[in-house]
């Protein structure tokens, strides 16, 4: 049972907390209700490694050898998302095909760089700027 080895001191880690998974028909049960239930059962402290923990973004720009203010991150949650790239220190872009929509960017603690409507709409800006026609 994991929980016991937990409980001895085994790092307990997952890689994100976000509840649920947005699907067509519905939310789906994501890592972040699993670590909690987890978490709840065995009294063991989660660390995440993925967003919004800088150990994600730490890595892949040192993976990649860039500084934070050359990169930007494009997701479509302000509380994983945006939030490690601003902690970061990189330029965010909210795309609101996701789980995050208009209302939710206005009750925002720190609103994103750029919000779109879809990644489809990114595609386009960056064709634009770069005249890949």
């Amino acid at each position: 049972n994991a929980s016991w080895l937990w409980r001895s001191g085994v790092p307990f880690l997952v890689t994100h907390p976000e509840l649920v998974c947005p699907h067509p028909k519905g939310g789906l049960v994501d890592t972040g209700s699993m670590m909690k239930m987890f978490a709840a059962a065995s009294g063991a402290e989660p660390i995440v490694l993925g967003k919004p923990s800088h150990a994600m973004s730490d890595t892949a720009l040192r993976r990649l050898e860039l500084a934070p203010d050359r990169c930007g991150i494009v997701g479509d949650r302000l509380h994983t998302d945006m939030e490690m790239g601003h902690k970061a220190g990189m330029f965010t872009v909210l795309v609101l095909s996701g789980e995050t929509k208009e209302d939710d960017v206005d009750r925002a603690e720190r609103e994103p760089d750029l919000v779109l409507q879809d990644v489809g709409e990114l595609a386009s800006l960056i064709e634009k700027a770069h005249d890949f026609s």
